[in-house]
Formats: structure tokens, C-alpha cells, sequence
């Protein structure tokens, strides 16, 4: 959805997606002037709105209240997803950035008390909060949408339910542009981004993540670009297998009360997501 509302032109999408600011548990960028300098080339006689997509915001505790005090007028677009299909997708994408270090999806269920502790058993050294390697925790989203509309009106805020994609992707770009109140733009494809992905070999991505890091605590900061070559050489396509059958019986009754409370919130009928058989390439 950010490729798609970076190509209108009334709407500011910066280099960096996911820049992390508001979020004082998981903050990335450090400091306001840092922020603020990706938007830079914003241009206010043209683009009405300028985009930060950083995933963590529904789930972090400080990151709403941060941007409501820094953007009173601000609105907020949710895409929300079966998280029998999120938590392997998730789990993928953490094995890909060197963040999960459990290659057993089942194994790494397990762990989600303790993670959601923080506890940091299985997660790579130096990320910031293991709470998001805990699986039901932060793929339970009925609960992460409740709270944040205690804090936002809710005509400020437009949900996606992501299979809707699927059946018609049109529909729903075009819907979040008459949430944003923006025309529709020059027509282009909708075409699939950031699929899935993984590693050729995962000690080649540890060893460069570890290089990396010394690197940082050196303050060696000349950029030859071989550590990013090599992690994207280290890049191939992947498909999510299957769970297991005992394995979304256990995930499914962990998010039975939370997809009921989220499809109250949406006013949708979401049970489904519980019991198809399930296979996401996502």
C-alpha cells in the first residue's frame, strides 16, 4: 500500500519506510531533526499528506500518543491480516533480517510467554524488543485496534483487511484515497510488492549482521556498500509451508477470543479465518 500511495501526487512517501521515531521502545531514528530531514523535499503546495509506514505503531504503547501530540490532525491506516497466516509470514520475515534465530516455526511459538516477558531467548543479540518475535502477542491485532480506538476518533481511521486485496485491489486503493479525501490519480498496476523472501545461508547473514555491529561500535561510517551487496546476493524467494494441523489447532484456539474482538470492532464475521486450511506466501 506504500508503493501504491507513493505514485500520487498529492501524497509524500520518504526513501526511509519505516523510520521509527514515535515508538520510544523501539525508536530507530534518533532524533527529531533526523525525522523531520526525510521530509524534506515534501512540498507543501502539492502533497496534502507525507507518509511514515513504520509497522510498529499499532502495536507500540507510546507511539500513538507521540504522534497525536506531534500531528494533533494526523490520520491512521490499519491493514489487518488472519495471524494464522501473519505469525509464519512474521516469523519468516525475522529469520530473513536476522532477528529470529529459531528456524522451527513450532519451536518458536513455543517461546512466545517468555518473549512477550522479554525475555530474548532465540532472538539476535541487540534488537531492541523480543516482544515482537512473541508471535500471539503482537499478531493478535483485535486488541492493538481496540486500544487505538480509545485514543483516536474513529473516522480518522481506515482499516484494510488485507485478503480484500485479493479479491479486488482496486477497490480498496480507491477506498483509502476517499478516506484521505485525495482524487483518484493516473491509473497504474497494482502490482504485488515485498513478497516473501529468505536467506541462501544464514550464517553468511549472521556473520554480516556481526560485522556490521563492529562496525557501528568502531564509528567506522565510510560506506563501500559490500555488507548490503552481499545480504541481497544472500536474497531468494520463499513459500510459507503449510501449518501443521496441530499447530493452527493451538494457534487458533490462542487467537479465538482476539479474531472475535477484532471482527466487533470491524463489524465483520472473521471465524473463517480459524478453521480454512492455510498455505501463505505472503
Amino acid at each position: 500500500m506504500t508503493n501504491w500511495l507513493s505514485r500520487h501526487p498529492n501524497i509524500f512517501v520518504p526513501y526511509v519506510k519505516e523510520p521509527h521515531y514515535f515508538c520510544e521502545e523501539y525508536r530507530l531514528t534518533a532524533s527529531l531533526e533526523t525525522y523531520e530531514r526525510l521530509f524534506l523535499d515534501a512540498d507543501a503546495g502539492t502533497h496534502r499528506y507525507a507518509v511514515d509506514a513504520s509497522v510498529w505503531h499499532l502495536f507500540s504503547s507510546t507511539a500513538v500518543e507521540n504522534i497525536l501530540r506531534y500531528s494533533p490532525e494526523a490520520r491512521f491506516v490499519v491493514m489487518v491480516r488472519n495471524p494464522l497466516t501473519m505469525v509464519p509470514s512474521m516469523h519468516g520475515h525475522h529469520r530473513y533480517n536476522g532477528n529470529e534465530l529459531i528456524e522451527d516455526l513450532s519451536e518458536a511459538w513455543q517461546l512466545r510467554g517468555a518473549r512477550s516477558a522479554g525475555q530474548k531467548i532465540g532472538v539476535r543479540d541487540g534488537y531492541l524488543q523480543p516482544q515482537h518475535l512473541a508471535y500471539h502477542e503482537s499478531c493478535a491485532l483485535g486488541w492493538q485496534l481496540q486500544r487505538l480506538f480509545s485514543q483516536v476518533a474513529r473516522e480518522r481511521v481506515h482499516v484494510i483487511v488485507l485478503e480484500d486485496i485479493v479479491v479486488d485491489a482496486n477497490l480498496v486503493y480507491t477506498g483509502v484515497l476517499d478516506f484521505l479525501g485525495l482524487p483518484e490519480a493516473h491509473s497504474f498496476d497494482l502490482e504485488r510488492v515485498n513478497a516473501a523472501k529468505t536467506r541462501r545461508a544464514f550464517w553468511l547473514d549472521t556473520l554480516v549482521l556481526r560485522l556490521a555491529a563492529l562496525k557501528q561500535r568502531l564509528g567506522i561510517t565510510g560506506r563501500l556498500g559490500l555488507l548490503a551487496w552481499l545480504r541481497r546476493w544472500n536474497t531468494k524467494g520463499a513459500v510459507r509451508p503449510a501449518l501443521t494441523p496441530r499447530l493452527q489447532h493451538e494457534m487458533a484456539v490462542a487467537f479465538r477470543d482476539d479474531v472475535a474482538l477484532l471482527g466487533q470492532l470491524l463489524g465483520r464475521d472473521l471465524t473463517h479465518w480459524l478453521t480454512a486450511e492455510l498455505r501463505d506466501g505472503a
